[in-house]
């Protein structure tokens, strides 16, 4: 479930505009695509689909994207040590922030991040509207939804058509693929898995 939020994450701030599949909604970004530091802001954004669905529903899983005090989500790998550990410590205090304002609404957490700025919880209809009167610590609430890969070929997709075109083949390649999801017994794979 929580793919797109990784791949978000790992692209930068140019998904932050786009829009959640199944009710989510466009999370509020700034400057360059990046959610505004905590410390106010417009209200965060929640489509009217997840508020219809929690109406429905009564409860829903929801991706909280926060708004940590040090600001937008920088890859750790670009960080020295020590804004490492002020960004992963200011992703707790929000998150505990958020949570808290939490207690009087019937919630469940799913899942806490401490490297990344989002929070998976399942909440009803008050604790959506407790996400979405907390401007200090969250720029949106996106509908938490399972995303299935595509299974049909795609060589279209990385244009692989296009570099068969002109006269690519892959002959005398060696690719290697570091991946424990590989069903090595596979036939396509037959002969082919060193390990």
């Amino acid at each position: 479930m929580l793919v797109g939020l990784f791949a978000g994450v790992m692209l930068g701030g140019a998904v932050l505009a786009q829009p959640a599949p199944g009710g989510g909604g466009a999370q509020q970004a700034g400057a360059g695509g990046a959610a505004q530091p905590g410390g106010g802001g417009g209200a965060p954004q929640i489509s009217p689909a997840l508020r219809d669905r929690v109406t429905r529903e009564g409860r829903v899983r929801v991706i909280v994207h926060l708004k940590p005090q040090t600001g937008p989500h920088v890859p750790e790998g670009t960080l020295p040590a020590g804004a490492v550990i002020a960004q992963r410590n200011a992703i707790a205090a929000a998150s505990a922030r958020v949570i808290s304002r939490l207690s009087a609404s019937d919630h469940s957490i799913v899942r806490q991040f401490n490297t990344v700025g989002f929070l998976a919880l399942e909440v009803n209809a008050r604790g959506l509207a407790a996400l979405e009167a907390d401007t200090t610590n969250v720029a949106a609430v996106t509908a938490d939804v399972l995303a299935r890969p595509v299974e049909a070929p795609n060589v279209s997709l990385v244009q692989g058509d296009q570099v068969w075109d002109v006269g690519y083949d892959g002959s005398g390649t060696v690719i290697a693929v570091l991946d424990t999801g590989v069903d090595s017994t596979h036939p396509f794979l037959a002969g082919k898995v060193v390990e």
